[in-house]
């Protein structure tokens, strides 16, 4: 029973100052099926023997689940698993590990791939918690990524960094490791890498070439046409690709060509081409609202203005190394 000195609201707001880890704990039922819940209430016990605790909900649907179960996996998230965490949160029935890669662990309960790291745990206590069930394990095997984990802090989902007063004397090698995974190159090309193969499924399924789809959608808001040179850099093709390309989805009757008045070859798209592309069109809106689906409209129009304004200025030619710029102070001194 709540105390009547205790408002519910505040109490829960000023918890949230604490900042804590994101986990989702799995475990398998008696009929099989795979069952996981997202939870921040998951800490340490004791080192001898290992033993970790989280808290369930009593009105969770899967409570009895949980109580019954022998076995959980805590799978500590990511700080990249925030749609992950959001799905395992949904209250409900319907099936979280569609589509979701995982193996099996201790009692058949799942360790979800990507995480930052995972205890598999034989339950060993359950304890009244109020409106909670505390759950304790003996953790019988576990295993780190070296990933970031994901933080909960205020009511909204963060990551971790380094406080700028510790000063961390760091070895080669881990200066390295730091760099890399801060680079703006590596995070560009691995983030386009990686979204590109995501909707390279459904490209595959509609039998449409990444490049073919790349020029029917700048063909699409070009009512006027395209020259070949503009496509190419709107494209990203190596010309004798873009050439058969272009021949190919003419012969497809996606696209047609013809010259203009200053007698420059000019590349259009037809009505067989935009039949093909609408439903193309559709499904990349769907896959981008779902990968920005933990920005708000606000945050997700910044972050698409500030790499329009850092493509911008990789476009402007204005940045030259160091070692290329001439030396004015040395010029001065020898004059």
């Amino acid at each position: 029973m709540t105390s009547g000195a205790i408002d519910t609201d505040s109490f829960r707001q000023a918890l949230g100052h604490f900042a804590t880890g994101v986990t989702i704990v799995t475990t398998r039922g008696e009929n099989g099926e795979y069952i996981g819940v997202t939870a921040n209430s998951f800490n340490s016990v004791s080192m001898d023997p290992p033993l970790v605790l989280w808290s369930l909900d009593k009105r969770t649907h899967s409570l009895k689940i949980y109580e019954t179960a022998e076995h959980f996996v805590v799978n500590v998230l990511a700080a990249d698993q925030v749609s992950l965490s959001k799905r395992f949160a949904t209250s409900g029935t319907k099936d979280k590990f569609r589509g979701v890669s995982f193996t099996e662990g201790v009692g058949g309960a799942p360790i979800l791939a990507g995480c930052a790291a995972y205890f598999q745990c034989k339950k060993s206590f359950v304890y009244e918690g109020g409106d909670h069930l505390i759950l304790v394990g003996e953790v019988v095997t576990f295993e780190a990524s070296g990933r970031s984990g994901l933080v909960f802090h205020k009511g909204s989902y963060a990551v971790s960094q380094p406080h700028p007063v510790i000063g961390v004397t760091q070895t080669r090698e881990e200066a390295g490791q730091d760099f890399v995974e801060e680079y703006l190159d590596y995070l560009l090309t691995q983030t386009a890498a990686r979204f590109r193969s995501q909707f390279q499924v459904v490209l595959d399924e509609a039998g449409v070439h990444q490049f073919e789809w790349r020029i029917t959608c700048c063909l699409a808001e070009n009512h006027e046409g395209l020259t070949f040179e503009r496509l190419r850099d709107m494209v990203l093709a190596e010309k004798n690709e873009l050439s058969r390309l272009l021949r190919s989805m003419q012969d497809k009757a996606w696209i047609t060509s013809g010259e203009d008045f200053a007698g420059e070859t000019r590349y259009w798209i037809v009505k067989q081409g935009l039949d093909k592309i609408v439903p193309l069109i559709a499904a990349a809106r769907a896959h981008e609202w779902d990968a920005l689906g933990e920005f708000s409209a606000e945050e997700a129009k910044q972050f698409k203005d500030n790499l329009k304004g850092l493509l911008q200025w990789v476009n402007s030619g204005e940045y030259k190394p160091a070692h290329l710029v001439p030396d004015d102070s040395k010029d001065e001194g020898q004059r």
